[in-house]
């Protein structure tokens, strides 16, 4: 007759359950042969319990199963949610540097701007001082010149003075 503790072991996972339907069977058979109708009742029984056993048995380490991929997909889970904030960490990263890029590049571009018009300005202050420059400069070659062959006139002049001064001095022509 099979016991019920080895319907326990089955259900616990430390009987094999194939083992124990052989001994139902046997048992199964015994009873056929002749055994009396109680023990038929409580073979029936027992067989059912077994049955039930085995079944609960089985679904329990299905149970275990499901529940050891259940924390290996929690696992996943978990590393991928840490992976994604990682990303965002560096994405946010990424953007902080990209704006700080595009801060330092309108910098740059508003002082390149600023010195193209101050080099615009300086060029056109040099110039204009150039071209006073050479206004003044041509003025005073001018009056330079103005001077220059008024006074050389006025040294002809009076040259030509003393020499009719002279001739009329000496009596003598001067040339």
């Amino acid at each position: 007759m099979v016991s019920l503790p080895a319907g326990t072991a089955v259900m616990n996972g430390t009987a094999d359950p194939r083992a124990l339907l052989r001994g139902i069977t046997l048992e199964i058979d015994r009873v056929a042969l002749g055994a009396d109708e109680d023990e038929a009742l409580e073979d029936r029984i027992l067989r059912s319990s077994l049955t039930t056993c085995i079944a609960l048995g089985e679904q329990a380490r299905r149970l275990e199963e499901w529940r050891l991929r259940k924390a290996e997909q929690e696992a996943k889970m978990r590393e991928l949610i840490r992976q994604n904030a990682d990303a965002v960490r560096q994405m946010a990263m990424l953007e902080e540097s990209l704006r700080q890029m595009t801060l330092r590049a309108e910098a740059a571009d508003r002082g390149r701007a600023e010195a193209e018009r101050s080099a615009a300005e300086a060029l056109e202050r040099a110039v204009k001082e150039a071209e006073a420059a050479k206004v003044e400069a041509v003025e005073r070659a001018r009056g330079d010149a103005i001077s220059g062959f008024l006074a050389g006139g006025v040294a002809v002049r009076g040259a030509q003075a003393m020499a009719v001064l002279g001739r009329r001095v000496l009596g003598r022509r001067v040339v």
